[in-house]
């Protein structure tokens, strides 16, 4: 069973029921504050019925005749009311945009071809500007989506507060968790090297995933005068290359590209601003080479094809190219992605949200950690989260990967709370890891 928030999934994993159950926490907080506070059963009954007003709009808005062709008749062209016939069309869009970031379906995800970090929370701009002739293959998922929701009963849907309370010995240290409250940067070393470890699994179509792309840094690199500098260095100073790339460094402390972004926007950004798979700092003057000579080997290979009447696309061409960005890209990136992670303001949400997105999973981030020695995520209970305290009086909850590493100590026979029934220990000091 899939467990989030205290409600209890009867099936497998559904992007339906990750908004259902958004929805109920939400409702579940709102109508909370009401005189008369609404049962489990309707809170669930309600954010079914939200849910499928969200789907069942977006698909209207998508096929509505005058959101695909807006007609304008002839008698109003040149006035200003033709501008307001074709606002129907920007305003429908814009509505579609922002409840397609709500619904954050991965697969739709990928149709608009747009980085993860635009859907959720953020900014719908970026899927209003991949919109367009695409929403024949959105509406389909969206039905595919009603359908699923079709099959799902509320009445299936179970909530924890029907279980015990139970006292648990929760085998894990501290530094074996991922800490919620702390960004990436922030965590136990113990956790760096372990993440390091799930970075170094990533394939080259992960990387696209997260922004990290061969042509794309080659053509930011072009404008840096990266190669002149380069060369005027080891001719003018007499250098060998590894002298001439530390003299790069220490010249652009914050990379060749952080350099470039500050004399283009003409204030210090010292690597920040950047996502958390992309921080300038982490790309060094050998790494840069190594991409100026791998774009100049593959230009050198289409040509040799080409020369031998062999068209360079496909085949033995695309097998020869794959094998140099393997084995020669590959492991540029892995170290830019795993470097700028580690050293990022990034959260532990932001990670496990990028690891479910690139994997197809909900939990992909949870496994990959879990098997890594990696036992769970600790947070701050809810009060301890005030910026003044100290950390040793912070009250930690504990979520655990693995439900080996508990042991149920006592059996207490109350209800448990259905907002804390999910948590692996609750309480004081004495409840935390040994």
């Amino acid at each position: 069973m899939d467990e989030f928030g205290g409600m209890v999934n009867p099936s497998a994993f559904d992007v339906n029921f990750h908004n259902i159950k958004d929805k109920w926490e939400r409702n579940s907080e709102k109508h909370g504050f009401f005189t008369r506070k609404k049962s489990d059963n309707e809170l669930i009954n309600l954010s079914f019925g939200e849910y499928n007003e969200d789907l069942l709009r977006t698909i209207d808005l998508l096929t509505n005749k005058k959101y695909r062709d807006p007609f304008v008749p002839d008698f109003l062209k040149g006035t200003s009311l033709e501008t307001e016939s074709r606002m129907f069309k920007i305003n429908q869009k814009a509505e579609a945009s922002d409840l397609l970031s709500k619904i954050n379906d991965p697969t739709i995800n990928k149709v608009l071809d747009v980085d993860p970090k635009y859907f959720g929370k953020a900014s719908p701009s970026k899927i209003h500007q991949n919109l367009d002739g695409k929403e024949d293959k959105i509406v389909e998922r969206l039905n595919e989506l009603r359908e699923n929701l079709s099959k799902m009963n509320p009445e299936d849907f179970q909530l924890k507060s029907q279980g015990k309370l139970y006292e648990m010995d929760f085998d894990a240290e501290f530094y074996e968790l991922l800490d919620w409250d702390k960004p990436m940067s922030q965590q136990s070393d113990f956790v760096k090297e372990r993440i390091g470890k799930i970075v170094d699994d990533f394939d080259l179509n992960d990387m696209q995933n997260l922004g990290i792309e061969l042509y794309d840094l080659h053509n930011q690199l072009r404008g840096t005068n990266f190669k002149r500098i380069l060369r005027n260095i080891m001719e003018g100073e007499k250098k060998t290359k590894e002298e001439a790339y530390k003299i790069i460094d220490d010249m652009f402390p914050n990379g060749i590209l952080a350099h470039k972004a500050e004399k283009e926007m003409q204030f210090d950004i010292g690597g920040t601003g950047f996502a958390p798979y992309t921080n300038p700092n982490y790309l060094k003057a050998k790494d840069v080479d190594k991409i100026f000579e791998i774009i100049e080997k593959q230009k050198d290979i289409a040509n040799d094809f080409a020369e031998r009447g062999i068209p360079p696309i496909g085949g033995e061409y695309e097998k020869v190219i794959n094998q140099i960005m393997e084995n020669e890209l590959l492991p540029i990136f892995k170290n830019y992605a795993k470097k700028s992670l580690l050293s990022s303001d990034g959260g532990v949400q932001s990670f496990l949200n990028d690891m479910n997105y690139m994997k197809g999973k909900h939990n992909a981030g949870e496994l990959a950690s879990r098997d890594l020695g990696i036992k769970g995520i600790m947070y701050n209970a809810g009060g301890s989260r005030k910026a003044d305290m100290k950390e040793e009086d912070r009250i930690k909850n504990f979520v655990t990967f693995n439900d080996r590493d508990l042991e149920i100590i006592k059996k207490y026979g109350l209800l448990a709370s259905p907002l804390i029934a999910g948590v692996g220990l609750l309480g004081n000091d004495n409840d935390r890891p040994n």
